[in-house]
């Protein structure tokens, strides 16, 4: 007697382990890298990691060279700010106060 298949999906168009492993993982991958786009969460939780605090937000929009501290209604979490641990580390760049 010919054994059933527990599946009806044919053997040549099941996923193998490797390759559900690969698209996950490029799935997972392309998640976070979205997310850093949109937000620049990473950027900034190295930061903070880097640091032990809140670090300084700088922007370089336009020709305006700012830098926010942590508690500013300006400060914010973005993939187009740099992070430098104190005002005098965003000085030293060329950034000035923003508030």
């Amino acid at each position: 007697m010919k054994q059933e298949s527990s599946s009806n999906t044919p053997p040549h168009k099941r996923w193998s382990p490797k390759r559900k492993t690969i698209v996950i993982g490029s799935v997972v991958f392309g998640l976070a890298l979205l997310a850093q786009l949109i937000t620049g969460i990473f950027t900034y939780s190295f930061a903070v990691i880097g640091c032990g605090r809140q670090p300084v937000a700088a922007n370089r929009f336009g020709a305006d060279y700012h830098y926010y501290e942590p508690g500013s209604a300006f400060y914010r979490v973005s993939p187009f700010y740099d992070y430098y641990c104190t005002t005098q580390e965003a000085k030293a760049k060329g950034f000035n106060p923003g508030d």
